[in-house]
């Protein structure tokens, strides 16, 4: 299967969203990058929502692991750091399985992720988690866009 790409920007400013909202529409035939991307996107709007455990409870939860690798690949280790620690509070190895998510999170106290939470809206309010994106996008711009 082909990987869904788009034609390339002529600024990196907004290519990470540029390029998420395009595999939304296609997800499927995405690589480890561009589901990295997804991931990415995922967190920061699911957190950014209702915090971690409206992420892990939810059917993107699963990209949880998808999201470190990029973050890590990105250098941001604090949130690699953050979303590391939110996948720790479901056991190891991390569940990917939505329905085994939902069962874990039934027996986690409700305020397990609060301080997680607080370290990621930290983090956003420091960091330009858009730049990151983005930067993530041009940096592999061959697994992202037409040649």
């Amino acid at each position: 299967m082909s990987r869904p790409r788009v034609p390339r920007p002529a600024t990196p400013d907004g290519a990470g969203w540029y390029f998420f909202e395009s595999l939304e529409r296609e997800p499927l035939g995405s690589n480890q990058r561009q589901r990295g991307l997804i991931a990415l996107g995922a967190i920061r709007g699911e957190v950014n929502n209702g915090g971690f455990h409206q992420f892990m409870f939810n059917s993107s939860g699963h990209l949880a692991p998808d999201a470190a690798a990029a973050a890590h690949e990105a250098g941001e280790q604090d949130l690699e750091r953050i979303i590391t620690s939110a996948m720790s509070r479901l056991g190891q190895p991390f569940p990917t399985d939505r329905d085994e998510r939902q069962a874990i999170l039934e027996r986690v106290a409700d305020d397990e992720f609060d301080a997680l939470d607080r370290e990621y809206y930290a983090l956003e309010e420091l960091n330009d988690l858009d730049a990151v994106m983005d930067a993530y996008v041009w940096h592999h711009a061959d697994d992202f866009f037409d040649r």
